[in-house]
């Protein structure tokens, strides 16, 4: 169990749930929280500067300090070979792109498929 803002979050295999009605619930994880461990399969992506680490449609950053892993804004740029689970095929002007909780990723063609998080929906 991790509490974030005095709420349990559990988080198992790298996915988060809360409780619901007597069962589980899964969920987003809120950007902030943090987690021990990464999941297994993770990718490590340098975005500029920036290292971060992406799983099943989560961004995490190492938190030195604490050598703690914290769940982060997706960063625009940032290339992944695989969508997240249940992400979905939206047009916007004409253009296909995927959206998971908010955020936009385009197809990108490399060596081989791969998408670019192009940025998120306004509310």
């Amino acid at each position: 169990m991790v509490r974030y803002h005095n709420r349990p979050y559990y988080y198992h295999g790298g996915v988060f749930y809360v409780a619901r009605s007597g069962s589980y619930v899964r969920v987003v994880p809120p950007v902030g929280i943090r987690v021990a461990v990464l999941p297994a399969g993770y990718a490590r992506l340098v975005v500029g500067p920036s290292v971060f680490f992406y799983a099943g449609g989560i961004f995490y950053i190492e938190d030195v300090s604490s050598y703690e892993y914290v769940v982060a804004d997706p960063p625009v740029g940032a290339i992944v070979s695989q969508l997240p689970f249940g992400a979905a095929e939206v047009e916007i002007d004409g253009k296909l792109y995927y959206e998971y909780n908010g955020i936009l990723y385009k197809p990108v063609q490399l060596e081989k498929k791969a998408y670019e998080v192009a940025g998120k929906l306004e509310d």
